[in-house]
């Protein structure tokens, strides 16, 4: 697959932004990837000023020193492992080595904050997930070890939909891991129930069209489910009712050996509203492996 061809894994400097590298690793085993680490050293995020001269020198050795570890403890699982120290805004950067890499996949630690003093969960992993022309996966460090060994033998590739053109920008890359891992896809839909509904609606919302709603959304998950089978994929719908970012973090967590595969957002054109109630609760509290895919258009 061209998305795992090259692989970008931006480390801050602490072991659990390392947690990533043996998830990323089995995948690298499997798709043949080549995989360049960053690490990016921000002047103004350091406790150490660049004034102090000797000192500030020793900080960006340490973190040469840590970075070239990793790089050489990695290579005895990937042959082709390429790493580089960066100075800027660690987004900015981060975003900016992809391109000039030609990565197609950035993979990053959903937690971590070493020498650098930045999470990958914080506003760094936030911006690089809005702005990045290419697909973005994460994973909680402490499942990534265990996902390592379970994606040789992933089952379970769930993509949550909500009915828009832009979430099924998601189908393709999901399409293409069930087939490569022969893994099953598992479609999901949340649909409000009535007592999430915004308060000036519950009032006015007959239970005739939440039931509409409801068929609506079956009827959609089933029609999109024949066409995947239509194509030799092993297909599931799964339909529920509530918050979304809710329900789908419920379910996640129960879901083993499951990569989750989804849009940088859907049916709102506003990112914030869509990426902080669903896409960033799934990455932040489901703790699985999510692939975010560029939304293009709309």
């Amino acid at each position: 697959m061209v998305l795992f061809e090259k692989v970008l894994v931006p480390l801050d400097g602490s072991k659990t932004s390392e947690g990533i590298l043996p998830y990323v690793a089995a995948l690298a085993e499997r798709f043949g990837s080549r995989i360049s680490l960053l690490t990016v050293i921000d002047p103004d995020a350091l406790d150490v000023p660049e004034k102090l001269g000797d000192l500030y020198s020793a900080w960006e050795a340490a973190v040469r020193k840590q970075l070239a570890k990793a790089a050489e403890e990695l290579r005895a699982k990937v042959p082709q492992v390429e790493h580089e120290v960066a100075h800027g805004k660690a987004a900015h950067e981060i975003l900016a080595h992809a391109s000039r890499k030609q990565c197609g996949l950035i993979a990053m630690s959903t937690r971590g904050r070493g020498l650098l003093g930045w999470g990958m969960l914080g506003s760094v992993a936030y911006n690089v997930i809005h702005m990045s022309p290419v697909p973005v996966l994460t994973i909680a460090p402490e499942k990534a070890e265990h996902y390592s060994h379970a994606c040789f033998g992933l089952s379970t590739v769930s993509v949550p939909l909500d009915g828009s053109k832009l979430a099924e920008q998601a189908l393709p890359a999901a399409e293409a891991l069930a087939a490569r891992l022969s893994a099953s896809i598992v479609l999901m839909r949340v649909v409000p129930s009535v007592e999430v509904l915004p308060l000036y609606l519950t009032g006015t919302l007959p239970m005739q069209l939440h039931e509409a709603a409801k068929a609506e959304a079956a009827q959609y998950l089933k029609d999109v489910e024949q066409r995947l089978r239509r194509k030799g994929l092993e297909v599931t719908v799964s339909m529920y009712h509530g918050s979304a970012s809710a329900e789908l973090v419920r379910v996640l967590r129960d879901t083993q050996n499951n990569i989750v595969v989804m849009t940088s957002h859907g049916r709102s054109n506003t990112f914030s509203e869509v990426l902080g109630s669903v896409v960033l609760s799934v990455v932040r509290d489901s703790g699985d492996p999510v692939l975010i895919i560029p939304a293009r258009g709309g």
